[in-house]
């Protein structure tokens, strides 16, 4: 709960979330060739491994049409397939195929690679300290898995 107390922490990590972790997203459409709508739909179903369009819908925040559209795109690039679903005929299920989880995970290495380029600068004490913070955050994300969908 926001009060007068925690304001200025939480508007602290607001900054922190719109211009330092928005740099290293904006980077990724350049850096990979890949909208990031459809880098966002490959993460969900490489982590997932099949999800329905509703559920694809939902998990980027964005219309039935729009969650289509990319599919489309990505399955004319054979990196997902459309599956229909053994329990409701009426859903479609999609999953990546292997040429999508190979594509993923060589996108997913360049993003690696260019995050360790710009991490040099950083000491190993500091970095060592980011890593420590980023695990604190991954934590309260666990124990609070809906407050990112409430930022929305």
């Amino acid at each position: 709960m926001v009060n007068k107390n925690n304001k200025k922490d939480i508007d602290k990590f607001s900054d922190f979330i719109e211009f330092q972790v928005e740099d290293l997203i904006s980077m990724r459409p350049s850096l990979t060739g890949i909208p990031d709508a459809h880098y966002r739909l490959l993460y969900h179903l490489f982590l997932s491994k099949s999800l329905s369009m509703k559920e694809l819908g939902d998990l980027l925040s964005v219309s039935k049409t729009y969650i289509t559209k990319i599919v489309d795109a990505l399955s004319a690039e054979g990196l997902v397939e459309r599956l229909p679903d053994p329990g409701d005929r009426r859903i479609i299920n999609i999953q990546l195929t292997k040429e999508g989880q190979k594509k993923f995970k060589d996108v997913r290495e360049l993003l690696r690679v260019e995050v360790r380029r710009k991490l040099e600068v950083i000491s190993p004490e500091d970095l060592e300290t980011l890593a420590e913070c980023v695990t604190k955050i991954m934590n309260i994300r666990k124990k609070y898995p809906n407050f990112i969908d409430k930022l929305h």
